[in-house]
């Protein structure tokens, strides 16, 4: 299959699956999506098969390819989640698609998606939801067509790390940022404009060669340790508070944090701490929850890590793990895409955005770079 091909396969399986994910963001008013979605998912699965069965294949190419899939599987018969079954599939059927296809391919979906939900807004198909904190303040946040406040303009943040991951253009990152900040007046996101403005400024001093050289260790040293930074910063307050264990000390976290430990404690409470969930997504949605005294159906995890130590399990949260270590590992990794990376894996602290269509990117090629990492490994021991 020559390039060309490859690109429009790689195309028409990731755009309807990026399309997929992104309508479950959408402020629909009537009507379930739900069957849409799940329609879309299960034609993408069909097409990814029928590109395994046309591709040909080296041994252990394919012997990866087996993997992936038996894995995907199980998690969609435990689950019932397509999710990492599709995201396997097409990090290995497509592993040698040029990264940079892959984030343009992105950024013009998310793009194009944005643009319509914005416009079906506009024409009253779509509901502007107010959304209020959890910390029972009145300001109330408008979401412009999707679900919640803080969708649009953490959209606007990872296009500024699809910039920064290709071609690093200062007037696009610059013109992305002043958006996140005009958006922060309509949609109150602080983490999402937070993480915009931070990441802008880093992007900017990293155009100057001598800050590069001096902050080049640093950036190195806290990408390779980052996630787990992030998973415990994510886990371990609930978990503690869950425990009964330093609660003053928790109490004054949620102030700032609004109340991240209590809703992680209730969720270690109601789902408990599973190396394998077996739990499908209605049941999640519908275990009763008791928060501050209150009965809820399901919880609202804002953090990405523990949304999966509780969705999925232990097992999965350490193989998220490995797929994010990987793509820190990637081969020649610019200090841009290192610092694209970081910004990533910290918002996902506090949004819960790494199963979703903005982060495909990152987890598609931490994928595809996991045998790499092997390899890695084995030539280092054979050296020794």
């Amino acid at each position: 299959m020559n390039v060309k091909r490859k690109k429009q396969m790689f195309i028409l399986c990731y755009v309807p699956f990026m399309i997929a994910l992104f309508l479950e963001d959408m402020a629909f008013k009537t009507g379930n999506i739900a069957p849409i979605v799940k329609a879309i998912k299960a034609t993408v699965v069909v097409l990814l098969v029928l590109s395994v069965v046309g591709k040909s294949w080296k041994k252990k190419g394919f012997a990866w390819v087996v993997f992936g899939v038996l894995c995907g599987a199980l998690t969609l018969l435990l689950t019932g989640d397509f999710f990492w079954f599709i995201v396997i599939l097409i990090a290995e059927v497509f592993c040698d698609v040029d990264e940079k296809v892959i984030y343009n391919v992105s950024m013009q979906t998310i793009v194009g998606m944005t643009s319509l939900t914005l416009v079906l807004c506009a024409l009253g198909i779509l509901s502007d939801c107010l959304t209020y904190r959890t910390d029972f303040s009145t300001e109330a946040r408008h979401s412009l067509g999707f679900v919640h406040s803080a969708c649009l303009p953490l959209i606007v943040f990872y296009m500024m790390t699809y910039c920064i991951s290709t071609n690093r253009n200062m007037k696009k990152i610059g013109v992305l940022s002043l958006i996140g900040i005009v958006l922060y007046s309509i949609c109150k996101s602080r983490n999402a404009v937070v993480i915009t403005v931070g990441l802008s400024m880093l992007a900017l001093l990293l155009r100057d060669k001598r800050i590069k050289n001096k902050i080049k260790k640093p950036l190195n040293l806290v990408s390779s340790w980052i996630v787990f930074v992030c998973i415990v910063f994510s886990i371990l307050p609930g978990y503690l508070r869950y425990k009964g264990v330093l609660l003053n000390y928790w109490y004054a976290f949620d102030q700032i944090f609004t109340n991240r430990s209590m809703l992680a404690a209730s969720a270690f409470q109601s789902y408990g701490i599973p190396i394998v969930n077996t739990m499908n997504y209605n049941a999640y949605t519908n275990t009763p929850v008791y928060i501050d005294g209150y009965m809820n159906n399901g919880v609202v995890l804002d953090s990405a890590y523990m949304y999966m130590v509780v969705r999925y399990g232990i097992a999965m949260l350490l193989f998220l793990w490995m797929v994010l270590h990987a793509y820190q590992k990637k081969p020649n990794i610019s200090m841009m895409e290192k610092a694209a990376f970081i910004a990533v894996v910290v918002a996902n602290t506090i949004d819960n955005d790494l199963l979703s269509y903005e982060c495909l990117p990152f987890i598609i090629i931490g994928i595809r770079n996991l045998p790499k990492i092997k390899c890695k490994l084995r030539i280092g021991k054979e050296r020794n």
